[in-house]
């Protein structure tokens, strides 16, 4: 059961299309950020001389730094990107009555555990499979060379580690948006488990995500925990990793005794 509820989560058109749209994303962040003013110029321009074309096409060409500027874009959406492929599978599951097929199987608690566990992972996949896709794709047709110094560089949590070694900031942040990724989906699946309606799932989310973000924006000492900094890591000055842990686990027990607490409620009434 657990497998399968994997590989549809997984495996499926809703996952595609995030990976499509998220990476198209990526890409038109680092352009606009980037590669429109940096590699995509007129080389013949009369005013451009030989070292300053050089020096362009060195930043702007470079892997590291493209990647730098992929997420001006998806930070907007990384929220719904975390949910979209299989947050609502629980939902429309209960509307159409198909869970009750894999409630006889296997038990009413550990379908809803099966679900939670595959959502996560689908939650995750979905921020830092198109991470990761960019990268290797850009590395493909930019330079893979470390500068020294890099022109543009991560001031936020493990910043350092981009200037010695890139590559490894690059797979840690892509660690922390699996994270996230993870995290929001099994919340989503949690606070929306006492719905009916397939949209609740996706608009009930991204209000309490913005209403989250905005109020603790706002507040000295405790925007370091929005969301949006979380993700955007590579600018978050004042976060720690305890900071990101905090975020996380907050998220995943909140989403865990939303969940069961449904449960309890429908074992009462009903399914």
């Amino acid at each position: 059961m657990l497998r399968r509820e994997l590989l549809r989560a997984i495996f499926n058109k809703r996952m595609g299309l995030v990976i499509i749209v998220m990476f198209i994303l990526h890409y038109l962040s680092s352009y606009s950020a980037l590669l429109s003013i940096s590699f995509f110029i007129d080389r013949e321009a009369d005013d451009l001389k030989p070292e300053n074309l050089e020096y362009l096409l060195r930043v702007g060409g470079n892997t590291y730094h493209i990647w730098l500027d992929a997420f001006h874009y998806t930070q907007i959406v990384f929220v719904l990107a975390a949910i979209y492929p299989y947050a609502a599978s629980f939902v429309a599951e209960k509307k159409g009555h198909f869970h009750y097929f894999s409630i006889i199987r296997i038990g009413h608690l550990k379908y809803r555990i099966f679900k939670l566990f595959a959502n996560g992972i689908a939650g995750g996949l979905a921020l830092c499979i198109p991470n990761a896709l960019f990268f290797l794709g850009m590395s493909v047709f930019f330079e893979n060379k470390m500068l020294y110094p890099f022109e543009f560089q991560p001031d936020g949590l493990m910043g350092d580690l981009f200037v010695s070694n890139p590559l490894f900031y690059i797979l840690f942040v892509i660690a922390i948006h699996f994270a996230l990724g993870f995290s929001i989906a099994i919340f989503a699946m949690g606070i929306t488990s006492f719905f009916s309606k397939i949209v609740y799932v996706y608009a009930i989310t991204f209000a309490l995500y913005l209403t989250f973000d905005i109020f603790i924006s706002n507040l000295d000492g405790l925007r370091k925990f929005a969301l949006t900094k979380i993700y955007y890591v590579k600018s978050s000055i004042d976060l720690h990793g305890s900071d990101v842990v905090i975020v996380n686990l907050l998220l995943i027990v909140t989403g865990l005794v939303a969940c069961y607490l449904n449960h309890k409620w429908e074992l009462k009434n009903g399914i």
